[in-house]
């Protein structure tokens, strides 16, 4: 299950704290409609994701976040993303 937290901070940015997976299904949604009501409904420009979080993400979910930046940028703002680590053992 994906949980999304909105914090505020000074002046004008807006962090959203993602736990859980983001994957296929309802969970992208989730993301995507925060994302599209901050930037349609609240005038927001300045959004980071912090995804340290975050548990897994497929494909669906990293086409999620591309789409949201682009949305964000298009409405003349910057989306960032935080906390996003590789913990795949590479050996």
């Amino acid at each position: 299950m994906l949980e999304i937290q909105t914090k505020q901070l000074p002046p004008d940015i807006v962090v959203l704290e993602i736990t859980g997976r983001i994957t296929i299904g309802r969970e992208c949604k989730q993301l995507e409609w925060a994302t599209d009501s901050l930037v349609r409904e609240k005038q927001q420009k300045k959004i980071i994701f912090d995804l340290s979080g975050v548990t897994h993400i497929d494909s669906t979910g990293v086409g999620i976040i591309v789409t949201s930046a682009g949305q964000v940028k298009e409405a003349g703002g910057e989306l960032r993303l935080a906390g996003a680590i590789n913990t795949s053992n590479t050996s």
